[in-house]
């Protein structure tokens, strides 16, 4: 191994998120399906995160629901976020069209 100083390592470095550090926005998608609109959406709000939720409704990752303004792309609603965009549709095509609105608002 390599001799490090253990007097100049520091350990966190700032590469580890603050308790207070939030995501702005996040976009969740259902399914491949969702993606390229969700991209779009994601696009419109800086590049921010995607995540999916590979056709289960109940997949939702803890920090898509910890960021301070979640848009919903297809699948059941989210109700449970304190600040949701819900773009989901009774058909892939309505979700599309509810999305690609919401999309061209921004």
């Amino acid at each position: 191994g390599i001799a490090v100083d253990r007097d100049y390592v520091n350990e966190d470095a700032g590469l580890w998120k603050e308790e207070d550090e939030t995501m702005d926005h996040a976009v969740m998608y259902f399914t491949v399906n969702d993606f390229s609109i969700a991209k779009i959406v994601a696009d419109k709000l800086g590049g921010c995160a995607m995540f999916c939720r590979n056709a289960n409704n109940a997949s939702i990752h803890k920090d898509a629901m910890a960021a301070k303004h979640l848009v919903v792309i297809g699948g059941a609603e989210v109700k449970n976020h304190q600040n949701a965009t819900n773009c989901c549709g009774t058909h892939a095509e309505d979700t599309a069209i509810l999305a690609a609105q919401y999309a061209q608002a921004l």
